[in-house]
C-alpha cells in the first residue's frame, strides 16, 4: 500500500488551519487523518495539529494485529474522543483559544478493509476504476437540509451556509463520532480531504485527476485546480492506494 498527502494554504487565507498525518504500521496496515481547524487567529491550527499529533502518538501504540472489526472501531472512536477532550481542555485553559475546534476524518486500512471515523465535513471517498464513491456523510447544516428534503445536492454545493458544521472536536466535552467500513479492492484508492477541495471539485473531477497519474501527481494537480477555481480555503488531500 502507498500513501501520500499535501496541504496548501489556498489563495485567500492568511494562514493554514488544516493538518494531516499519515503512517504505516506494516505492509498491510496504513492509516491517515485529515483535520480542518476553526477558531481565532491561531485556534484552528492548534486544534487540528493537536488532533493529528495525538493520533500519531497513540494509534501505533494501541493497534494490535489481533484486533477484530469491533475492537478497531472502539479504538478509533476512543482516539477521536481523547483528542476532543484535549482540545476542549486547551480551549478552556487559554482564552485566546476559546471556541476553537476541528473536523476530523481518520482512516485505518487493514488488509482490504478501510475503517473510518469522522466528525464534521472533511470527507472520505473510494475511487474504483471510473467511479468515485463518497463514504462519509457531512455533519453540516446543508446536509441536514438535504436529509429533510429542503434542498438537493446541487443546491447544497452553492448554498450560503454550506460551511456551517454541526459537529467538531473541541467545541464541547462530549462528541458523537460516526464509524463506517469500506471493503476495498486491489488498485483502488481511498481519498481523505477537506472542503477546500470539494468546494471546487466534484466526483467526476476527482476521477479524472486520479486515473492515469501517480498518487503524488494527482494530489498536486487537484490542489492546483482548486486554487485555479478560487482557492478560497485551505486545501488538504491524502490518497491511500491499495
Amino acid at each position: 500500500m502507498k500513501l501520500y498527502g499535501e496541504t496548501d494554504i489556498g489563495r485567500m487565507r492568511k494562514n493554514n488551519q488544516d493538518s494531516f498525518i499519515t503512517g504505516q504500521i506494516s505492509d498491510n496496515v496504513v492509516w491517515a487523518a485529515v483535520c480542518d481547524g476553526m477558531g481565532g487567529a491561531v485556534g484552528g491550527d492548534v486544534a487540528s495539529s493537536t488532533a493529528c499529533n495525538m493520533i500519531s502518538q497513540m494509534l501505533p501504540e494501541m493497534y494490535k494485529d489481533s484486533m477484530n472489526d469491533s475492537a478497531i472501531k472502539n479504538m478509533l472512536v476512543s482516539l477521536v474522543l481523547a483528542a476532543n477532550a484535549k482540545i476542549y481542555e486547551l480551549s478552556i485553559a487559554d482564552r485566546s483559544l476559546s471556541g476553537m475546534g476541528t473536523t476530523i476524518v481518520l482512516c485505518l486500512i487493514v488488509n482490504n478493509t478501510a475503517h473510518i471515523v469522522h466528525a464534521g465535513d472533511s470527507r472520505a471517498y473510494y475511487i474504483k476504476e471510473n467511479e468515485c464513491i463518497r463514504i462519509t456523510k457531512d455533519h453540516s447544516v446543508v446536509q441536514e437540509m438535504i436529509d429533510n428534503g429542503k434542498i438537493d445536492e446541487q443546491q447544497a454545493a452553492t448554498h450560503p451556509n454550506r460551511n456551517l458544521i454541526t459537529r467538531a472536536l473541541g467545541v464541547d466535552q462530549s462528541l458523537l463520532v460516526d464509524y463506517c467500513q469500506q471493503e476495498i479492492e486491489k488498485d483502488t484508492i481511498i481519498m481523505l480531504c477537506t472542503d477546500g477541495l470539494t468546494n471546487y471539485l466534484d466526483k467526476k473531477d476527482i476521477v479524472k485527476f486520479i486515473l492515469g497519474d501517480s498518487i503524488e501527481q494527482a494530489v498536486k494537480n487537484m490542489i492546483a485546480c482548486a486554487n485555479e477555481r478560487g482557492g478560497s480555503d485551505n486545501i488538504t488531500i491524502v490518497l491511500l492506494e491499495n
